[in-house]
């Protein structure tokens, strides 16, 4: 389990993090939403220890997550960054192969992982071609299959593994974001842990058991997204006024932005950001 204690995170004088406590369960989908800047990233780099907390700690299993070794630390935790540069001529059999790297597995069972997960994102055809040529689309897919591999390599139990997206649909069409979804969905229903930042609301609410609303480095609710994605906490977290669309079919409501919040509207002036729970 992934636990913040007491967490911040400071860049000189600007706060990215106010001191933030929780526990990221396994089992559970939670997404972190939020406009740009408001801290999503942030708690990101703390989980993947990218960054290093200004104050409180980051724990995971119990440990602190600066004590774990690397090779330790990739059989359990498996990261999508937001963007991943490659300069060389790799193939996208190669890419999805150093998610491989901290893996025991002999050679046979790392090429069946490997046509697996690819075939897992769509792109089973595409093995043999060099990883520069593709799309910005498939290019996320083939990191996604990369992560993957990583987590379907692991001789741990499900829920001492975790799979950490940041921004894993920003690139991808309708289809493929529905799929990558499904693909986190599938991970938590065997008792992984999906830690995921994501910009559209709807997805969120259809597949996020738990939303971390925030704003300006703090958290405006973090609970279900039946009550996350409030007319008034949407508007706090984003300037925008939504409608809350109620499908009459039992499933989340439908998440529609009419356009800017008024100026005269309750929270677009001087909103202070303090923690709703």
């Amino acid at each position: 389990m992934f636990e913040l204690k007491s967490t911040s995170l400071n860049y000189g004088d600007t706060t990215a993090l106010w001191p933030y406590s929780r526990q990221f369960k396994p089992g559970r989908i939670t997404v972190l939403v939020g406009a740009n800047g408001a801290g999503k990233t942030t708690i990101m780099s703390l989980l993947t220890g990218e960054r290093t907390p200004s104050t409180g700690a980051v724990f995971f299993q119990n440990r602190n997550l600066n004590t774990w070794k690397v090779h330790e630390i990739a059989q359990r935790r498996a990261v999508l960054p937001q963007r991943t540069h490659l300069s060389f001529p790799f193939t996208v059999y190669e890419v999805v192969g150093l998610g491989l790297m901290a893996s025991t597995r002999p050679p046979y069972e790392r090429k069946r992982l490997i046509g697996e997960m690819l075939a897992r994102v769509g792109l089973a055809d595409h093995r043999s071609r060099l990883y520069q040529q593709l799309s910005g689309g498939e290019q996320q897919r083939v990191q996604l299959a990369r992560v993957l591999c990583q987590l379907e390599a692991s001789d741990e139990p499900p829920k001492d593994r975790y799979l950490l997206l940041d921004e894993p649909v920003t690139s991808l069409d309708i289809r493929h974001q529905i799929s990558t979804m499904e693909i986190a969905r599938s991970y938590a229903s065997q008792g992984l842990g999906v830690i995921a930042v994501l910009h559209d609301l709807n997805l969120a609410a259809h597949y996020a058991d738990e939303v971390i609303v925030m704003r300006e480095g703090r958290v405006l609710t973090d609970c279900p997204p039946a009550y996350a994605f409030d007319p008034d906490i949407i508007e706090e977290a984003f300037g925008v006024r939504p409608e809350i669309v109620d499908r009459g079919d039992g499933l989340m409501p439908f998440i529609s932005v009419l356009g800017p919040a008024s100026p005269d509207m309750p929270g677009t002036h001087g909103t202070s950001g303090q923690a709703r729970n």
